[in-house]
């Protein structure tokens, strides 16, 4: 029998509840001159494997790593917003309103059923290959500049 990754649950996970009175910043978010480059790839997405013997058992795992992404979406809200394109200015934004970060963010949960050196051929085959161009370029800020490719901008 070959290698085979069984998806276990696909739940959401939601932006903690703070003790902050202060709520998080729900509005939109214009992307720069430099993120408008990166519209057409795949969302953000992360895979972790985990493997030994002295593991916590898989349900511990899970709980933790999802409890750590409502954490870390509470303080960066943007990672659970939407983009949204508005036609009246012809920006494309993130939208953090209450009603765009409700959906969550997706978390999968899957098991795989080989080997770790399975494992390791199965995330070399996922990784790009590198590649090398002769054409190399560079992004320098001022003391003082927002990084946010409005100084590319001539």
């Amino acid at each position: 029998m070959g290698c085979r990754v069984r998806v276990v649950n696909i739940t959401h996970v939601h932006p903690a509840k703070t003790g902050d009175p202060s709520p998080p910043c729900h509005g939109e978010y214009k992307l720069s001159f430099m993120d408008l480059f990166h519209i057409a790839r795949m969302p953000m997405q992360r895979l972790f494997f985990f493997d030994g013997p002295d593991l916590p058992p898989f349900p511990s795992m899970v709980s933790t790593l999802q409890s750590s992404l409502a954490a870390t979406l509470a303080v960066y809200l943007p990672l659970a917003g939407k983009l949204a394109f508005r036609a009246s200015t012809g920006d494309v934004v993130i939208d953090c309103s209450p009603a765009a970060v409700a959906s969550g963010v997706k978390f999968v949960e899957a098991e795989f059923s080989g080997s770790a050196d399975d494992m390791r051929r199965l995330v070399s085959d996922l990784e790009g290959r590198e590649v090398s161009t002769s054409k190399q370029w560079g992004l320098r800020i001022r003391e003082g500049e927002l990084g946010d490719g409005s100084s590319c901008i001539t």
